[in-house]
């Protein structure tokens, strides 16, 4: 559940659990740099394992990040922690919301076979509308494929790094907004990343 693999090392077919980024997004002074980390488990686990896990997770006081080297990981503790540290910035809990838009791109499940622009476009966004469909969310009624996150403080797509296939290619990624027919809850994190920290959206403010 924790490491995303099997007693034998092979990755997991079902869901287990994913990193989150948490950035300064969404401000007219947001600049996108990194205040925290979530850990996301999969809604449907046997409430026991959730605790076993909970429970080993909170041991974690550091992790090692290779060339970046090691970062010590501590709790927030502020009384009223920074606005994209809190689970409603995330979650849109309890209403939901109908606008989503990603704040680390979502790569692509595969690579589009398109040729020119228009149906390259069309192409990704079912893609997009698909992976929505694969993680149990509603299939979005409009998505939109961009360069750009509609979230202040955003980098474009081209300034991430492009996830690794097993054959040693690089997967195609690409930010989009995500319109949905009744309001969703989050996190909603979609795409071949989405368990490291990629394809992670954050509700629009639509009012």
């Amino acid at each position: 559940m924790l490491s995303g693999h099997d007693h034998d090392g092979a990755p997991l077919e079902d869901p287990h659990l994913a990193f989150v980024p948490l950035a300064f997004v969404g401000h007219q002074h947001a600049d996108g740099h990194l205040l925290g980390m979530e850990l996301v488990l999969p809604e449907a686990i046997d409430p026991e394992e959730r605790r076993d896990a909970l429970r080993a997770m909170a041991r974690i006081d550091r992790l090692i990040l290779g060339r970046l080297g090691v970062w010590r990981i501590g709790s927030v503790l502020a009384a009223e922690p920074p606005g994209n540290l809190r689970p409603l910035a995330w979650t849109a809990a309890p209403g939901g919301a109908t606008h989503w838009s990603t704040v680390t791109p979502i790569a692509f499940d595969r690579h589009p076979k398109a040729a020119d622009r228009a149906a390259y476009q069309m192409e990704v966004a079912e893609m997009i509308a698909q992976a929505c469909v694969r993680i149990g969310l509603p299939k979005p009624k409009e998505v939109i494929v961009t360069s750009v996150s509609a979230h202040l403080g955003v980098p474009p797509a081209h300034a991430f790094p492009r996830l690794e296939r097993k054959d040693g290619g690089r997967r195609r990624h690409a930010h989009a907004i995500l319109v949905f027919a009744e309001p969703v809850r989050g996190p909603i994190l979609i795409g071949a990343g989405r368990f490291r920290g990629y394809g992670v959206c954050r509700p629009m403010e639509t009012s």
